[in-house]
């Protein structure tokens, strides 16, 4: 129902009933990833969910996830290191009443800058 790759071209992430999302290795196609906890409880009525990655290519943004008692989209961190299959939940975008589809990321990447002077005092 939903397949995105990442900036980087190194790997694209589907999303479908099974209520998982798989992300795939593009160089060997082989499965880098299974995420199923945040999908387990969800209901089977979207017609598409839209994933999205980061410009950086370090999340991804799953939508159509539940944590009782709403629905949720969830972000993934791309795995460090060799351990390709160790994509953990980030963080949740919480507050929906029905079930998220689509999730995006803006295109520019943004960076915390120095404190302002007023903080710094």
């Amino acid at each position: 129902k939903g397949v995105g790759w990442d900036p980087v071209g190194r790997y694209i992430a589907s999303q479908g009933d099974d209520r998982a999302v798989l992300v795939w290795e593009s160089r060997e196609w082989s499965l880098a990833g299974r995420i199923e906890e945040p999908f387990l409880r969800t209901s089977q009525k979207t017609l598409f969910r839209r994933l999205s990655w980061s410009p950086d290519g370090q999340f991804v943004c799953a939508p159509h996830a539940y944590k009782k008692p709403a629905h949720i989209a969830v972000v993934l961190r791309r795995p460090t290191g060799t351990d390709t299959s160790q994509w953990r939940q980030e963080c949740d975008f919480v507050g929906h009443k029905a079930p998220v589809v689509v999730g995006a990321f803006s295109p520019r990447i943004f960076t915390r800058g120095p404190p302002a002077a007023a903080e710094a005092a």
